[in-house]
Protein backbone atom coordinates (compact mmCIF):
# COMPACT_ATOMS: atom_id res chain seq x y z
CA UNK A 1 0.00 0.00 0.00
CA UNK A 2 1.55 3.05 -1.07
CA UNK A 3 0.64 6.52 1.26
CA UNK A 4 2.80 9.37 -0.64
CA UNK A 5 5.63 11.41 1.05
CA UNK A 6 3.04 13.99 1.79
CA UNK A 7 2.94 12.22 5.63
CA UNK A 8 6.82 12.66 6.05
CA UNK A 9 6.49 16.82 4.92
CA UNK A 10 4.13 16.52 7.37
CA UNK A 11 6.04 15.35 10.20
CA UNK A 12 9.19 17.51 8.89
CA UNK A 13 6.94 20.73 9.47
CA UNK A 14 6.16 19.39 13.21
CA UNK A 15 9.18 18.54 14.52
CA UNK A 16 10.82 22.13 12.82
CA UNK A 17 7.96 24.09 14.64
CA UNK A 18 8.85 21.80 17.79
CA UNK A 19 12.15 22.62 17.82
CA UNK A 20 11.64 26.72 17.32
CA UNK A 21 9.37 26.63 20.21
CA UNK A 22 11.64 24.51 22.25
CA UNK A 23 12.95 27.86 23.33
CA UNK A 24 9.76 29.55 24.57
CA UNK A 25 9.28 29.99 28.03
CA UNK A 26 6.36 27.67 30.05
CA UNK A 27 3.89 30.54 31.08
CA UNK A 28 0.83 31.65 30.67
CA UNK A 29 -0.38 31.47 26.74
CA UNK A 30 -0.62 34.97 25.54
CA UNK A 31 -3.32 35.15 22.94
CA UNK A 32 -3.94 37.52 20.24
CA UNK A 33 -6.93 38.04 17.75
CA UNK A 34 -6.27 37.85 14.41
CA UNK A 35 -8.69 39.03 10.79
CA UNK A 36 -7.92 35.86 8.16
CA UNK A 37 -9.33 37.39 4.51
CA UNK A 38 -10.22 35.23 1.81
CA UNK A 39 -8.44 36.35 -1.07
CA UNK A 40 -10.83 34.93 -3.71
CA UNK A 41 -14.27 36.38 -2.02
CA UNK A 42 -12.78 39.27 0.31
CA UNK A 43 -14.80 37.68 3.41
CA UNK A 44 -13.21 38.50 6.61
CA UNK A 45 -13.03 35.67 9.08
CA UNK A 46 -12.12 36.25 13.08
CA UNK A 47 -9.57 34.13 14.83
CA UNK A 48 -7.47 33.75 17.50
CA UNK A 49 -4.02 32.94 17.87
CA UNK A 50 -1.71 31.86 20.87
CA UNK A 51 1.25 33.69 20.45
CA UNK A 52 3.50 30.37 21.21
CA UNK A 53 1.86 28.91 17.71
CA UNK A 54 3.77 30.98 15.76
CA UNK A 55 6.69 30.16 13.80
CA UNK A 56 8.52 31.65 11.03
CA UNK A 57 7.16 29.28 8.65
CA UNK A 58 3.37 29.81 10.06
CA UNK A 59 0.83 29.52 12.49
CA UNK A 60 -2.14 27.80 14.04
CA UNK A 61 -5.10 29.60 14.19
CA UNK A 62 -8.78 29.33 15.92
CA UNK A 63 -11.25 30.41 13.53
CA UNK A 64 -15.09 31.53 13.78
CA UNK A 65 -15.99 29.84 10.54
CA UNK A 66 -13.84 27.13 8.32
CA UNK A 67 -11.50 27.77 5.68
CA UNK A 68 -11.02 25.24 2.57
CA UNK A 69 -7.55 23.67 2.57
CA UNK A 70 -5.35 25.02 -0.29
CA UNK A 71 -7.13 28.77 -0.15
CA UNK A 72 -5.14 31.58 -0.16
CA UNK A 73 -5.71 34.15 2.50
CA UNK A 74 -3.86 37.02 4.00
CA UNK A 75 -3.59 36.91 7.87
CA UNK A 76 -3.59 39.96 9.70
CA UNK A 77 -1.74 40.11 13.38
CA UNK A 78 -2.03 43.54 15.71
CA UNK A 79 -0.14 42.19 18.68
CA UNK A 80 2.27 42.53 19.57
CA UNK A 81 2.81 44.12 16.71
CA UNK A 82 1.07 44.93 13.47
CA UNK A 83 1.92 41.41 10.99
CA UNK A 84 -0.03 41.23 7.51
CA UNK A 85 1.14 38.39 5.68
CA UNK A 86 0.17 36.37 2.79
CA UNK A 87 -0.61 32.79 3.39
CA UNK A 88 -1.91 29.25 2.65
CA UNK A 89 -4.56 26.91 4.65
CA UNK A 90 -3.00 23.87 5.33
CA UNK A 91 -5.21 22.19 6.96
CA UNK A 92 -8.36 23.17 8.73
CA UNK A 93 -10.62 21.24 10.89
CA UNK A 94 -13.76 21.43 13.60
CA UNK A 95 -12.58 22.23 17.00
CA UNK A 96 -14.47 19.94 19.93
CA UNK A 97 -17.30 22.60 21.88
CA UNK A 98 -16.03 21.28 25.09
CA UNK A 99 -12.03 22.23 24.71
CA UNK A 100 -12.96 25.70 23.05
CA UNK A 101 -10.89 28.76 23.71
CA UNK A 102 -12.68 30.59 26.39
CA UNK A 103 -13.59 33.72 25.60
CA UNK A 104 -16.78 35.77 24.21
CA UNK A 105 -16.51 34.67 20.89
CA UNK A 106 -16.94 31.24 19.45
CA UNK A 107 -14.29 29.67 17.83
CA UNK A 108 -15.33 26.35 16.32
CA UNK A 109 -12.61 25.66 13.88
CA UNK A 110 -8.65 25.15 14.20
CA UNK A 111 -6.44 26.18 10.90
CA UNK A 112 -3.09 25.29 10.26
CA UNK A 113 -1.75 28.73 7.98
CA UNK A 114 1.76 28.01 5.84
CA UNK A 115 3.21 31.84 5.38
CA UNK A 116 3.59 32.36 1.80
CA UNK A 117 6.85 35.47 0.88
CA UNK A 118 7.46 37.28 -2.60
CA UNK A 119 10.64 38.27 -0.98
CA UNK A 120 13.59 37.12 1.34
CA UNK A 121 12.96 40.55 3.11
CA UNK A 122 9.34 39.34 3.72
CA UNK A 123 10.61 36.33 5.54
CA UNK A 124 13.44 38.29 7.54
CA UNK A 125 10.54 40.22 8.75
CA UNK A 126 8.83 37.53 10.14
CA UNK A 127 11.70 36.14 11.33
CA UNK A 128 12.16 39.08 13.48
CA UNK A 129 8.76 39.15 14.82
CA UNK A 130 9.14 35.49 15.29
CA UNK A 131 12.06 36.48 17.70
CA UNK A 132 9.93 39.30 19.11
CA UNK A 133 7.60 37.32 20.23
CA UNK A 134 9.94 34.94 22.05
CA UNK A 135 12.14 37.99 23.79
CA UNK A 136 8.61 39.34 25.45
CA UNK A 137 7.30 36.36 26.62
CA UNK A 138 10.26 35.85 28.49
Amino acid sequence: MHYGLGWMRQKRAVERRARARKNLPHQRLQRTSAQIQIRETGDVIAGRVFLSDITPDGVGVFLAAPLQKGEEVFLVLEHPKHLFLRAEVVWCNLYRRDTRIISAENFQYRAGIKFQFDTESDQLLVNRYFEEIILTTK
